[in-house]
């Protein structure tokens, strides 16, 4: 799991956003409520238009955070996880806990590369 995504609130505005994406890595933002509940996620692709333009600034974030295609619960295993991505056609969703509280995200190209190892060790 990645845990280093810069988590965002929903009360932001797209010009709070974009002085974080100055120095972001990343290119989705994990949105949050005051308890650590995840609420939804912006994609840097999703605002890319607006963030050239100051007079949006003031825009809530909310007006650009989607629903991510699935959750991950934390402790889930792998045999269930590997369709949620084949199914939604994704490389990257987040993971929960049971509470909905935001841990972190996993992508598929992770996993892959975990299950290759494991390959290679089982073959030496």
């Amino acid at each position: 799991m990645e845990t280093d995504f810069i988590r965002i609130r929903q009360r932001m505005t797209l010009g709070d956003l974009v002085h974080i994406i100055s120095t972001a890595r990343r290119n989705i933002f994990p949105v949050i409520d005051e308890f650590g509940r995840l609420l939804g996620v912006v994609q840097l692709d999703d605002l890319r238009e607006d963030m050239f333009k100051r007079e949006k600034y003031g825009h809530p974030i909310s007006d650009y955070m989607i629903q991510p295609p699935d959750r991950i619960l934390e402790h889930e295993n792998v045999q269930s996880i590997l369709p949620k991505f084949e199914d939604k056609h994704t490389w990257m969703l987040p993971v929960v806990d049971k509470q909905g509280r935001y841990l972190g995200f996993i992508s598929k190209s992770r996993i892959l590369n975990a299950y290759r190892e494991q390959l290679v060790r089982i073959q030496q």
